[in-house]
């Protein structure tokens, strides 16, 4: 029952459970995630609660991506972003979009996980999210160094550094730093890889 006696709606119930399924994937309690998503799916109708319905869809994808069931993540990501795109939701369909890219730089489909970061930067460009793109600039340095094309990936990697630098966010910076020591340890720069990783 509600807090004033009244009842909750399954719908309502549906939604809570979805947004704690996401807190326990957020702490590693993947089993918990699992069955309060699956709950939550019960619960809720995909016409009527698209938003609850495509977060519990994010979340199932997200449990088979850490467990490496990629093709199964790849089906609940898709479908998220089905529900996300029809209902007019940007910033939603841009973190899809991401986990698609991160997804697809799991399997080593890395034009696919190009095409899906791009998709998100330019989402976040358009809402002012300057956060979230630097995050995908440095999400972008990363599948072109896992491809070896170390040029582009210092390129983004040092873009990415420089925007978390402005906007004053130490963990996409360090994360960054991070990555030029790698690249620059794959040119056999071993001073500046060491500058780099000191940095990060």
């Amino acid at each position: 029952s509600g807090r004033f006696g009244g009842r909750v709606s399954p719908a309502h119930r549906g939604g809570l459970l979805a947004e704690l399924a996401y807190r326990e994937l957020g702490l590693g309690h993947f089993t918990a995630a699992e069955e309060r998503s699956q709950v939550a799916l019960k619960l809720l109708d995909a016409r009527r609660n698209p938003q609850d319905v495509a977060h519990v869809y994010n979340v199932l994808g997200s449990l088979r991506w850490k467990t490496s069931r990629y093709e199964e993540a790849e089906q609940y990501f898709t479908t998220c972003m089905a529900l996300r795109e029809k209902t007019g939701d940007k910033l939603g369909v841009a973190r899809i979009y991401n986990n698609l890219g991160l997804l697809y730089r799991s399997m080593r489909r890395f034009p696919d996980a190009l095409e899906y970061h791009r998709r998100s930067m330019q989402i976040r460009q358009e809402l002012g999210d300057a956060e979230g793109q630097a995050r995908s600039v440095l999400n972008l340095a990363w599948v072109h160094f896992e491809m070896r094309n170390l040029r582009e990936a210092e390129e983004l990697a040092a873009r990415a550094c420089a925007l978390a630098e402005e906007l004053g966010i130490p963990g996409p910076r360090a994360q960054a730093k991070g990555l030029l020591g790698e690249i620059y340890l794959a040119g056999e720069r071993i001073p500046a890889a060491r500058a780099a990783l000191e940095e990060a």
